[in-house]
């Protein structure tokens, strides 16, 4: 004779039960894998948080990821001289490391380090070349210029890199900054600051 059942509480057959464990087998499971992926995904979340942007192993200068390669190896003394400058006060007519530069000084003794002479001013540098097609890329090393005109260029700064999808040219832009790396653009009539992107030149086209 089967036992009566507990007064109160249904009768509950073998096949009940059978499908309750394997009911309550499947939940444990499922939080477990529920819980093993909240675990990896954290985990990835935090190694994301903490690891370095991936560049290649180019520089990072000022926290601008500079592109490693030049249209020569004169253009990368040039740009690694430059860049070495960053911190140094403008200083109008300025042409000396360690005292002050103006923008075009910058950029012709980064050259003349690099073995290449440029003129001292900055529509002088424009107007001798080589310019850089509108449509072709920019590469550092290259000379951007800004003003009013072709025949008005006002600023000149060296192409360094890119930075999320901007390009970057180090500069030493106007009294009471210091020489820095910053974004621009590098489109006709492109603003910058008071003045317009004109062109660019290419110093170092042809020289190894």
């Amino acid at each position: 004779m089967s036992p009566s059942p507990a007064r109160g509480l249904p009768a509950v057959g073998l096949p009940a039960l059978v499908a309750a464990g394997v009911l309550a087998v499947t939940a444990a499971l499922l939080c477990c894998a529920l819980g093993a992926a909240l675990l990896a995904g954290a985990a990835t979340l935090v190694a994301g948080a903490s690891a370095s942007p991936v560049n290649d192993g180019a520089p990072v200068i000022g926290g601008a990821t500079v592109a490693p390669g030049t249209a020569s190896a004169a253009a990368g003394v040039a740009v690694d001289w430059a860049l070495a400058q960053v911190g140094t006060p403008y200083v109008w007519g300025g042409e000396t490391a360690g005292v002050g530069f103006d923008c075009s000084g910058l950029v012709q003794a980064a050259y003349e380090r690099a073995g290449i002479a440029l003129p001292r001013v900055a529509q002088d540098q424009f107007d001798a070349g080589p310019h850089v097609p509108t449509a072709s890329p920019l590469m550092p090393g290259d000379l951007v210029f800004f003003g009013s005109s072709p025949a008005g260029v006002a600023h000149v700064g060296m192409v360094v890199g890119t930075s999320g999808g901007r390009l970057l040219m180090v500069d030493a832009p106007h009294t009471g900054a210091d020489v820095r790396v910053e974004p621009f653009t590098a489109a006709a009539s492109a603003p910058w600051g008071a003045e317009h992107y004109v062109g660019a030149t290419r110093p170092a086209a042809g020289k190894w």
